[in-house]
């Protein structure tokens, strides 16, 4: 079962997520959140095991932008009501490795849980040719290069 990938298309983090995530031959679906909407229950799951502190995204503008009694004092079940009326809110990228999530990009955590994975993940690996399209979006994409070229 390939890796889900949760965020934004146009997010210069999912892009650099993305390229880690292919250059380790890692197989992905991408769900646009912001195009197709996330649900209450994979938000619920996602501030459950990674906290919501580590799922919201604080450094966005979304959040400055709220008013100041929704500011105050999170707690977790309002955070997840704001995260799904406002996706932006949601910190980028969440991947889901079946077991493992991950939230945010940092490229060492994402090469330790790659170390941690590698015999889970063999059955994942993508041959040099074989690139990922299917995608939970309505949109298709079709990857042809690596990096940055890969995301236009």
């Amino acid at each position: 079962m390939p890796a889900t990938l949760y965020g934004i298309k146009n997010c210069n983090t999912m892009k650099e997520a993305r390229s880690k995530l292919e250059a380790h031959g890692i197989a992905h679906d991408f769900y646009d959140y912001k195009a197709a909407s996330i649900d209450q229950a994979h938000l619920k799951v996602w501030v459950k095991e990674l906290r919501w502190e580590a799922v919201l995204n604080r450094a966005g503008t979304t959040l400055r932008l709220l008013p100041e009694a929704d500011k105050q004092k999170p707690i977790a079940e309002k955070e997840v009501a704001l995260m799904q009326a406002q996706p932006s809110m949601i910190k980028r990228p969440i991947v889901d490795f079946g077991k493992t999530r991950l939230a945010g990009f940092k490229s060492d955590a994402y090469a330790k849980t790659f170390a941690d994975s590698a015999s889970r993940w063999a059955s994942m690996r993508l041959s040099p040719t074989r690139r990922p399209t299917s995608f939970s979006t309505h949109e298709k994409f079709q990857f042809t290069g690596s990096g940055r070229d890969a995301m236009r």
